[in-house]
């Protein structure tokens, strides 16, 4: 396992990181196929999204998608993002916040 600090940031060359903090539900994954190098998410118990992360890509469209995603259920926002495309690719970033939350949905 490779890792690096950039910006002051801690950077793990591994699929995911998986832990639970203060009742916290937080998921470090890494996306394939997109602009976006790494995605953070957090759930509450509940499994409500309380805060997503996008390093790298596109900083206006992440942060659209962090502001409608915020609140609603994981479960939910799956449901709303699998699927969509970017341009050509079969993927796109919020097609892989859909794969993280379902990671992090998985690990309960």
């Amino acid at each position: 396992m490779a890792s690096f600090y950039h910006n002051g940031v801690l950077h793990v060359d591994i699929k995911l990181v998986f832990c639970y903090i203060q009742g916290m539900k937080k998921l470090e994954y890494t996306p394939k196929g997109i602009c976006a190098r790494h995605i953070t998410v957090e759930l509450d118990d509940n499994d409500v999204i309380q805060n997503v992360e996008f390093v790298g890509g596109c900083d206006g469209n992440h942060k659209g998608i962090v502001s409608l995603c915020k609140g609603m259920k994981a479960s939910d926002a799956v449901d709303r993002l699998k699927g969509i495309t970017c341009g050509p690719r079969s993927t796109s970033c919020p097609d892989q916040l859909a794969c993280a939350l379902e990671e992090c949905l998985s690990k309960n």
